[in-house]
């Protein structure tokens, strides 16, 4: 035990600045970014395919990726 009052509380993983709540972080940009990718890309080949459409529209139900990549609207 400290008696001059300036010893450090210790940290939890799961505070805001904890090493986990940072990679986790990283991941979810890495994934989201991969992910886009991935769409952008299946739109570009599903031009004079039957069935890529369909998978990217259910990889994409509700345009949660779609509106992350649209810009602002003012």
């Amino acid at each position: 035990v400290a008696w001059t009052g300036t010893e450090e509380r210790p940290t939890s993983a799961l505070d805001a600045t904890g090493a986990l709540v940072r990679q986790m972080h990283t991941i979810a940009t890495d994934f989201q970014t991969q992910m886009v990718s991935f769409l952008d890309l299946l739109k570009q080949q599903a031009l004079g395919s039957d069935n890529l459409p369909f998978l990217t529209f259910r990889l994409d139900f509700n345009e949660y990726y779609r509106k992350s990549t649209a810009p602002p609207t003012n």
